[in-house]
């Protein structure tokens, strides 16, 4: 389906459109790239499906219906950490609201909440509720009282990076098998699910391939990274995991650097790390983009930060 584009006053941006056996959906233009109206499209597709397959029995659904229909759409289609957080922040909002209609919701009701939750658990809750309750309307039907609602403004702060020195120090007091698992993070800037899913298989002469699974029901993604020199294929059988230590987010990193008693980082912290040495070695924003596994030069740009010689 096509993507269209507008000129703002702010520059270009780009919405979707798109007939659904007869019913026209479109967005507002407020997406900077292509890819993204693309994924949102498709999400919005996907949703608009669902809900012409599950048509409403009554014009007066209940939050508490609706929000079992948003959350059972979501288990099957998105990830576990992204079903748990919708079910968290819409668990707030039945325990405020109560099983009534949802057109009887006020963007005041909403507001309050928003209001309450944000002097107790801070902005990004706040704004990611407010992703999640606006997801719930548009997925409910026309009526939307979080239209309006604007996301609270955060002041943006750079991502840490450890220096070489607090590394060196987590190094000295790992096992051998976790100083691979850190190293290997280190020099390919994998993602901590894509390191432990990697088997022997996946390792080239040249390079290594590691495998992004966006959501539960999407499609493994491959892409190719240098392979460290210390990695050697011949070590591993085809099928078997390389860091077949952990079956899970190893926790050990944390208790190590709380013991070093240095700023928090982790694993994702080495990720944003090998991006920035990748820029300052000159090589392409492009080519960054397409090692670290993104979709969009904007996340990218995010990622890329100065590192002191």
């Amino acid at each position: 389906m096509p993507i269209y584009q507008k000129a703002l006053s702010k520059g270009k941006r780009f919405f979707y459109k798109f007939d659904l056996n007869g019913k026209i959906y479109r967005c507002n233009a407020i997406y900077l790239t292509k890819g993204e109206a693309k994924k949102a499209e498709a999400e919005a597709y996907q949703e608009a499906d669902f809900r012409q397959r599950h048509p409403k029995e009554s014009e007066d659904i209940t939050l508490f219906k609706a929000i079992n229909l948003r959350l059972d759409h979501i288990k099957s289609r998105k990830s576990t950490s992204y079903y748990n957080e919708n079910r968290r922040y819409l668990k707030l909002f039945r325990d405020r609201m109560g099983d009534i209609p949802l057109i009887d919701i006020s963007k005041i009701d909403i507001e309050a909440l928003l209001l309450n939750t944000s002097q107790r658990l801070g902005i990004n809750t706040v704004n990611a509720m407010i992703r999640c309750y606006k997801a719930l309307f548009n997925f409910s039907g026309e009526y939307n009282p979080c239209k309006k609602i604007e996301f609270y403004p955060i002041d943006k702060k750079v991502k840490f990076i450890p220096s070489n020195e607090m590394i060196q120090a987590v190094l000295d007091i790992s096992t051998s098998a976790q100083q691979d698992l850190i190293n290997f993070i280190l020099e390919t800037g994998a993602r901590i699910n894509e390191a432990l899913n990697l088997k022997g298989r996946d390792i080239g002469n040249t390079f290594v391939i590691l495998y992004t699974r966006k959501s539960n029901n999407s499609n493994s993604v491959p892409r190719k990274v240098p392979k460290p020199d210390w990695l050697d294929k011949q070590m591993f059988p085809e099928d078997e995991r390389v860091f077949k230590d952990w079956n899970e987010y190893p926790k050990f990193l944390d208790r190590k650097i709380r013991q070093l008693k240095q700023h928090p980082w982790g694993y994702h912290s080495l990720r944003h790390r090998r991006a920035s040495l990748w820029s300052k070695d000159g090589k392409p924003l492009f080519e960054i983009m397409s090692l670290l596994g993104h979709t969009s030069l904007e996340t990218t740009q995010i990622y890329l930060q100065l590192i002191p010689d």
